[in-house]
């Protein structure tokens, strides 16, 4: 929860689909379980056993991966990464779009969402790496896509920066530190939040809960001071 924005809401809750090429069902939940410290309840993530037999360049088997789908009834398919789901060449446009329309049309009949894990290009001077068309292959595949999230890790363990961009909606861009606790980063993930939030903090502990005095005493703007006390409140950084 931490990654994500205070405006994001759930709307629909379900169980997740996981098409993943580099991980297996008793991996994946080892890691949800003993790293992350998440206990997967039964028949909330299903896992293909053979995500192979899913080739979406192969009519056949794309047909058999919709009405796979439409029998388990995800809120979330996650596909892992999608360069193994085809043999296809991902810089031509019309091919991408033929192996992704359906998709997006089982997406929106369902109220679902579909997440590609793909590779963007090196960045270079001069790009903005979060871009929608930094990602690899055709400019099909962002402009089929609603929203791209890129994630990069810092120099520090455990820290990733999240760039999120959608056509129609807020993007945003937040410092991260994952809560792993199988890697000593503690069983809860938290933004990392600028010296002026810490402040605020710092200043809340000790007993002034009142964002005017706050303000005063900071020699920070009202605004910045609510603000800092709401983000404050979301990462459970302080109570009330």
């Amino acid at each position: 929860m931490a990654a994500l924005p205070p405006w994001i809401r759930c709307l629909r809750s379900g169980p997740s689909l996981m098409l993943s090429y580099e991980a297996e069902a008793g991996v994946i939940n080892y890691i949800l379980e003993h790293d992350v410290g998440v206990r997967v309840e039964p028949g909330s993530i299903y896992v293909a056993h053979n995500p192979f037999k899913f080739q979406l360049d192969n009519p056949e088997q794309a047909n058999q991966l919709l009405d796979y789908m439409d029998d388990k009834e995800p809120t979330l398919v996650v596909m892992d990464p999608f360069r193994s789901m085809h043999a296809s060449d991902e810089n031509d446009s019309a091919t991408t779009i033929q192996l992704l329309s359906p998709l997006v049309q089982w997406a929106h009949n369902n109220k679902a969402s579909v997440l590609m894990i793909h590779h963007v290009n090196k960045p270079t001077e001069g790009k903005d790496g979060s871009s929608f068309y930094s990602m690899r292959g055709s400019s099909a595949l962002p402009g089929l896509a609603d929203g791209l999230l890129t994630i990069e890790a810092t120099k520090n363990d455990g820290e990733i920066v999240i760039n999120a961009t959608f056509k129609r909606g807020q993007s945003y861009r937040r410092l991260i530190h994952l809560g792993v606790a199988g890697y000593g980063w503690g069983a809860r993930g938290y933004e990392v939040l600028p010296t002026s939030v810490a402040a605020v903090q710092t200043e809340y502990d000790k007993g002034n809960h009142n964002p005017e005095s706050i303000a005063v005493v900071l020699r920070q703007s009202i605004g910045q001071v609510k603000q800092a006390l709401e983000d404050l409140r979301r990462n459970h950084a302080i109570q009330g």
